[in-house]
């Protein structure tokens, strides 16, 4: 008797890089709020449970969150909480936030310095 064959292993598909851009601002306008509220690092899972609020509450209203986008897990908002921290990612080439520990963020320091320069 031939058993039922299961689909192997699949990669998640990435999500539009409108989505990652978002997401990305997102994060970033987060950890800022969060720091100047609390005045100390914020850790993945803040920023993670304030992210899915954000999609629940867009889902919920009139479908104003992307369909296409699907729901963002914690390993997205980790992924752009990284990517936040690095130039590369920023027409300017001056990352957004940084790296306290492992785990905790913080706004770039250097640009609230050349703010005030």
């Amino acid at each position: 008797m031939k058993g039922l064959k299961l689909q192997g292993w699949q990669p998640n598909k990435r999500k539009p890089k409108e989505c990652d851009d978002y997401i990305r601002k997102l994060v970033v306008a987060v950890v800022t709020k969060m720091y100047k509220e609390e005045q100390k690092p914020v850790t993945i899972n803040q920023v993670n449970n304030y992210v899915a609020k954000h999609v629940k509450e867009r889902l919920d209203e009139n479908k104003t969150w992307p369909l296409t986008w699907g729901w963002i897990g914690r390993p997205s908002v980790k992924r752009r909480l990284e990517e936040a921290c690095e130039p590369v990612w920023f027409e300017d080439g001056v990352p957004r936030l940084a790296a306290k520990t492992a785990g905790y963020f913080q706004p770039n320091p250097v640009r609230f310095q050349e703010a005030t320069v």
